[in-house]
């Protein structure tokens, strides 16, 4: 039997211990949403037997506060194996509209994988999520929750 969505993130969040919870939300509070890191590459970078330019291929350089958040999320498993795709597609605008607090924790975790795994489609898609100011506030109502349920 394949576990639903929904199942996986509860199993997923179940692991995450308090003292990880706590540590998430120190990584959360040192991200300025306002510079998430920077665009770097696509610039010239030699030319071409028939003088051609050749460009590095641009990419976003999170910031260090961003990068060690992301390398959490991971770690803890809290990107956990669902169908995200689907999930953003049925929910284009994801949190945007919506007050936060309002929104379930298994959709508050779909819309943190989304973001994250988006990222590998779309360079700088977290980045905007976060520069958005729905990335940081949801991923802190999910850490307060959890840090309720373990207290």
């Amino acid at each position: 039997m394949v576990a639903s969505d929904d199942d996986a993130i509860e199993n997923a969040l179940a692991a995450v211990t308090a003292s990880q919870w706590t540590h998430l939300q120190t990584l959360v509070e040192a991200v300025d949403p306002r510079q998430p890191g920077v665009w770097e590459g696509g610039e010239e970078v030699e030319r071409s037997s028939d003088d051609q330019p050749v460009l590095s291929m641009p990419y976003f350089d999170y910031s260090e506060a961003l990068s060690n958040l992301h390398r959490a999320l991971y770690e803890y498993q809290i990107i956990v194996p669902i169908d995200w795709m689907a999930w953003s597609a049925e929910h284009p605008t994801a949190l945007q509209n919506l007050a936060i607090v309002d929104v379930s924790t298994n959709d508050i975790v779909k819309y943190l994988v989304s973001a994250v795994r988006g990222d590998r489609f779309s360079e700088g898609h977290l980045a905007s999520e976060v520069h958005s100011g729905v990335f940081l506030p949801a991923l802190l109502v999910l850490i307060q929750r959890q840090l309720e349920l373990n207290s």
